[in-house]
């Protein structure tokens, strides 16, 4: 008795099962990205307040630096600098965080 060989082509076309497959990859990417997101919001309410509002303004709200300078009434070089700050402190927090879920 001869096996017959079946070729991907022969197979049927299941779309569900596909879409079902990628479905479930989406889910536990998306849950993942939203555990995430919940750790860097954490983390963002730790920075200090000066830092904390220039990246909300600039990330959250999405306002352009002019926007934030009319807001805060700071010069446009601080507002840089401070997002420069805030930027480099959350990512320090984010490693250590990361690294401490390592462990």
């Amino acid at each position: 008795m001869r096996k017959r060989r079946i070729k991907i082509s022969d197979l049927p076309e299941d779309e569900t099962s596909i879409e079902r497959f990628i479905a479930i990859d989406d889910a536990s990417e998306n849950l993942a990205d939203k555990e995430m997101d919940q750790i860097v919001l954490k983390l963002v309410e730790k920075l200090p307040p000066q830092y904390k509002a220039i990246l909300t303004l600039y990330h959250v709200q999405e306002m352009s630096y002019p926007e934030i300078v009319e807001i805060t009434g700071l010069p446009e070089g601080t507002v840089k600098n401070y997002l420069f700050r805030a930027r480099q402190l959350l990512k320090e927090k984010v490693k250590q965080y990361l690294g401490k879920e390592a462990v």
